[in-house]
Parts: C-alpha cells; sequence; structure tokens
C-alpha cells in the first residue's frame, strides 16, 4: 500500500515539474514574441509541442509566429490543425491558413480555404477579413489563370549568397547591378537573441551576387528596425522605413540622397536619413 501511495505521489511530482518546466518555455517564448523574435518564439512553442501537440492555443501561437517571421511553409500544419479542430475558438486561422497556401503559390488550396472563411462569416459582410476572403477568392482564381498559362518569362529563387536562414524582403535595384533588401537577423549568433531589421546591399557581377553587407549607420541606425528600401534612380534618392525597436512605437518613412556621384554604385554613400514631412508620416 505504502509503495504504491509513493509511486503515486513519484508520478505526480514528474508531472508537476515537466507541467512547470513547460509553462517557463511558454513564457520564454510569449517574451520572444512580444520582442519581435517571431523566430526564436516559434522554436520555443515547438519545443512544448513535442511534449503535447494537441494544445490549440500553442499550435496558433506557432503558426502566428511563424506567419510573422515570413516561414509560410512551417506555419501551415499548425494553421491547419487549429483550423479542423478548433475553429470556433480561433476564427482567424482558416483565413491565415488560406494567406499560407497563396504566399506559397498554392493557389488551388488557398482558394478553397478563402472560400471556407468567407462562408463561414458571410452574414458579417462590414468585417474586413470577410471582404478581404472574397476579395482573394477571385484573385486566386485570377493567379490560377496566369500561372497555368505560361508566358514565356522564367522567375528564379536567388541562391544562399543573398538568401539566408532568416527572412529577407522588399528587394529593389540600383542600376542594372545593384541589389537593395531588408532582412530581419538576430543581433548575436543564438538564434532565440533578438532580432533586428536592416538594410543590405548586394553587387552583381555579371554571375553571381555578392555576399550581402549591411548599408551604413546614416540608413541603420541604432536602435531602430530599417526595411522596405526603394531606390528612385531618377532622383538618386533612397526611400525606406524606420521604427523605434521599443514596443508600441510608430513606423516612419525616411529618404536618403545617394552621395556617390563619379564613383558608381560600388561604395554606396548615402547621406543621413531624413524623416519625410508630416503629410506623409
Amino acid at each position: 500500500m505504502k509503495k504504491n501511495i509513493l509511486l503515486i505521489l513519484l508520478i505526480f511530482l514528474c508531472h508537476f515539474l515537466s507541467a512547470q518546466n513547460l509553462n517557463l518555455i511558454v513564457k520564454s517564448a510569449d517574451k520572444a514574441f512580444e520582442q519581435g523574435n517571431y523566430y526564436g518564439a516559434a522554436r520555443l512553442y515547438e519545443e512544448v509541442l513535442k511534449h503535447n501537440n494537441k494544445f490549440y492555443d500553442i499550435n496558433y501561437l506557432a503558426a502566428e509566429s511563424y506567419r510573422l517571421d515570413n516561414d509560410y511553409v512551417r506555419a501551415i500544419p499548425y494553421y491547419k490543425y487549429v483550423a479542423e479542430k478548433a475553429k470556433k475558438h480561433y476564427p482567424l486561422a482558416e483565413f491565415h491558413l488560406a494567406n499560407m497556401y497563396k504566399s506559397n503559390e498554392d493557389y488551388f488550396s488557398a482558394q478553397f480555404h478563402f472560400t471556407n472563411y468567407y462562408n463561414a462569416n458571410k452574414k458579417d459582410s462590414t468585417n474586413f477579413y470577410t471582404q478581404k476572403a472574397k476579395q482573394e477568392i477571385i484573385f486566386c482564381e485570377k493567379a490560377i489563370n496566369i500561372k497555368y498559362n505560361h508566358t514565356g518569362v522564367l522567375i528564379n529563387q536567388l541562391d544562399t549568397s543573398v538568401n539566408s536562414l532568416y527572412s529577407e524582403i522588399g528587394a529593389c535595384t540600383m542600376g542594372d547591378s545593384i541589389l537593395l533588401f531588408s532582412s530581419m537577423k538576430p543581433k548575436e549568433v543564438d538564434s532565440i537573441s533578438e532580432f533586428v531589421s536592416a538594410i543590405y546591399i548586394s553587387i552583381f557581377d555579371g554571375e553571381k551576387f555578392s555576399n550581402p553587407e549591411k548599408l551604413s549607420s546614416e540608413i541603420n541606425a541604432d536602435g531602430y528596425h530599417n526595411a522596405s528600401p526603394f531606390f528612385d534612380e531618377e532622383t538618386q534618392t533612397l526611400v525606406f522605413t524606420r521604427k523605434p525597436m521599443a514596443q508600441n512605437s510608430k513606423t516612419y518613412i525616411m529618404m536618403s540622397k545617394f552621395e556617390n556621384e563619379g564613383f558608381g554604385f560600388a561604395q554606396a554613400s548615402f547621406s543621413e536619413a531624413k524623416k519625410l514631412c508630416n503629410i506623409i508620416n
């Protein structure tokens, strides 16, 4: 009898310690999410799901983390699980699932889930997501027609000299051989440290792109996320977004002049960025 009681107590203690550890991991994941470290948050939520993959809330948070990290392929199974098992509690799961399929160019699946979402919510016709889903059903139809009626244009994904393990977005060109883009990477080598968005430059030498380098502090100011570059050839002006790293801070549109006149694009020197006027910001 005493042995049985002891065994029960040991089982209860192990369960308690395990639950306590999972709670600590969830808290760490939530903190990473709040800080904008979506990749780190996703990995921590996945760690919790290894112990119990039926937590609807953790599945949804893992999906949200991967979506916000622009890793749409990894977001799909988590959104799909929640959309199938807990749609009433997480009604946007199917909408986001459809978006993930769309971003992954699976337009048939995207259209199917946008249609499901719209049919379930069409009574609320003024809702943003309902209206958006209705539009996306049409857009997916157009995308299917374009995808399967080839125009002869070949689009290739750039190799790992530009595309890293993280998120590369908002690319634009300078001249005919310079690529500017933004990438969100951890400050440190550790993948769960704080992530910062910065603008990078890569030069095409006729065969391949060079390893990207961060633009100078005139553009990539410390303490800010800098992203979404656009370069206007005519005015030699770089326009981009800047957002303080503090929570709930506003994003502003910045402008900087290219100052390498007579020296070519390779040195990529820019004036100190200035915030556009209040009419814009």
